[in-house]
């Protein structure tokens, strides 16, 4: 079979690949006479690698041999039926979405989907300039044109600006007789920069020069049919989409694509108006109503999320006296990756609502009634992974939870600081202590120690690496192992964050015995099918991916080799549902079709 070759009907090499230059998803670049594109997907590190250094590249993919050059394309031109040129760009100028210039003799348009930021990008200078779009060469000058006035409809100037308003998207101001409008993109900005702040351009866009004042106007009212101001913003809270709260007299509601950033940001924090929506003014309290209950027949709270175990649709938990249950259909895998109050918690689990109580009958919660006892206390700068047990004050236990256990050797649990509590989980109380348990080893059924760690080599997940000859580290399992070919920081035993990528071990004594490589199947050679996302496997299915075969589970977790791009072999999320089990050669021997 021949070899891909790149465009027979234009042959020809593109640019070769420079180290650093900015390259975006669909990019084409050539290494000798190799040519390599960039992945949509993982475009961020196509800057970071060169094509072809590591094997099973994400960021670059092969596409074949090329030859010689190829031949350049005509220059677009600026509108040759209206000869001249715009005027000269000036930095600082309240460009908007249309407006053109000229950088000498080439003309440029502003991006009306990244306007905000042509003040202050002088065209040209930045290779994939999202906010500029060269439109070609010109001559001479356009002819002048009136200078714009605001709304000649309805002449005069609106509200003076007043630092510290609640400004919103789409507010007007007037500042020295020019009228300006605040921008949705930089909208939290416009009540604290103004309309000539060096960086209230980007907040404020000028609209034109106004005289006299407009006709006063109502001021806006937060549900005038049930008055009254909702509860105030809380810092922390896990608020949801439609939540409603209160900053002094102004009333924001959570909505949106966005809606989870309301658990982040506060809604006059900067990026606070990526998930909070100002609805208007309010004045006194909203008459309390009662409180809505879980399942009124049968009250009480189900068993509280334990990440440990592999939940289903139809599942129900509770996290601090609310109830969540894990949704049916193909996101339900969603419920075993994250919580109900993690940052992706809203793809597996709907909150139901408050419970009270436990279901009957539950015993008071214990750490652990087989073997009582206390874990060892908690130490600060300890590498603590996923399901590591701590006791705080000799008598509350809490585990690391798995999906960021990166952050648990640096954040004290229980805590009262944000986002404490997303590292450790509360189980319960204890007494006494444990009993001692040996020092971690590697592999006390086959001692030994893995090569030194050398930052030349490109490690993957669970990659296992010395330190000092003696301490063995292994490359996490989860999308942090990106990080163990991040550089000295990220250098296993030395680098300042070397647990957020690696994972302690325990100790070892000389070297591992060598073994072989291995193979998909030696009693019958030859490579499965290739990978599709449009076809529906199961447990022992097998399938090639970039000359590697992987295999689908065959307990519960088989549901993940169905659960879309995020967990398709060889990606990050692959050993969720995928065992690889090494190359293969050729193909598998044609079966006869099912009668």
């Amino acid at each position: 079979m021949a070899s891909p070759t790149f465009d027979a009907n234009a042959i020809g090499c593109p640019d070769e690949y420079v180290p650093g230059a900015e390259y975006a998803g669909g990019e084409k670049v050539a290494v000798g006479n190799l040519l390599y594109e960039c992945t949509a997907e993982f475009a961020a590190f196509c800057p970071l690698r060169t094509p072809g250094e590591v094997p099973e590249d994400e960021a670059w993919v092969s596409v074949g041999p090329c030859t010689g050059t190829i031949a350049p394309t005509a220059g677009p031109t600026f509108d040759p039926d209206a000869p001249g040129c715009p005027p000269e760009f000036v930095a600082g100028t309240p460009y908007g979405g249309g407006d053109k210039v000229a950088v000498g003799t080439i003309v440029y348009e502003c991006s009306a989907a990244a306007s905000a930021h042509c003040p202050h990008r002088t065209p040209g200078e930045l290779a994939d300039d999202d906010a500029w779009t060269e439109l070609g060469p010109c001559t001479g000058t356009i002819g002048p044109t009136s200078s714009p006035t605001f709304d000649p409809d309805t002449p005069g100037c609106p509200d003076e600006y007043v630092e510290g308003t609640a400004y919103a998207a789409g507010d007007k101001v007037a500042f020295e007789n020019f009228a300006y409008e605040c921008t949705e993109t930089y909208a939290e900005h416009c009540p604290h920069r103004s309309p000539n702040h060096v960086a209230g351009e980007e907040a404020w866009f000028e609209l034109g020069a106004c005289t006299g004042s407009m006709a006063p106007t109502s001021s806006p009212t937060f549900d005038a049919n049930a008055p009254g101001c909702p509860d105030e913003y809380v810092a922390g809270t896990a608020y949801e989409e439609g939540d409603k709260v209160s900053v002094g007299n102004t009333v924001y509601s959570c909505q949106g694509d966005f809606a989870i950033t309301c658990r982040q940001y506060g809604p006059e924090d900067y990026g606070g108006s990526q998930g909070w929506t100002d609805l208007g003014s309010c004045t006194g309290t909203i008459a309390p109503t009662s409180s809505p209950t879980f399942d009124p027949d049968t009250p009480g709270c189900p068993g509280e999320y334990d990440d440990t175990l592999a939940y289903v649709a139809g599942d129900k938990v509770s996290v601090d006296n609310t109830v969540y249950e894990c949704i049916s259909g193909g996101n339900s895998a969603y419920c075993v990756v994250f919580g109900p109050i993690d940052a992706g918690g809203h793809l597996g689990w709907n909150k139901i609502g408050p419970c009270v109580g436990s279901l009957p009958p539950t015993a008071a919660p214990t750490f652990d009634a087989d073997a009582p006892g206390c874990p060892p206390e908690y130490v600060a700068g300890t590498p603590y992974v996923g399901g590591d047990k701590v006791a705080v004050d000799d008598r509350v236990v809490y585990r690391c939870d798995r999906l960021h256990e990166a952050h648990c050797p640096h954040r004290i649990p229980g805590a009262s600081s944000p986002g404490d509590d997303d590292a450790w989980i509360r189980l319960g109380v204890c007494t006494g202590t444990l009993a001692p348990t040996a020092s971690p080893a590697l592999d006390p059924d086959s001692p030994g120690c893995p090569d030194d760690y050398n930052p030349a080599i490109a490690y993957g997940k669970g990659d296992k690496v010395a330190v000092d000859g003696s301490r063995v580290s292994m490359c996490r399992r989860n999308y942090y192992a990106a990080l163990c070919n991040a550089g000295p920081r990220y250098a296993p035993g030395t680098g300042l964050y070397s647990d957020v990528a690696w994972v302690w071990l325990g100790s070892c004594v000389g070297t591992l015995a060598p073994t072989a490589a291995p193979t998909v199947d030696l009693e019958a050679p030859g490579c499965p099918e290739e990978y599709s996302s449009a076809a529906k496997y199961e447990g022992g299915d097998k399938v090639l991916v970039g000359g590697l075969v992987y295999v689908c589970k065959w307990d519960e977790y088989g549901a993940y080799c169905n659960a879309g791009p995020m967990f398709a072999p060889g990606g990050d999320n692959s050993d969720l549902g995928w065992i690889k089990m090494g190359s293969c050669r050729g193909s598998l021997a044609p079966v006869a079709s099912p009668l």
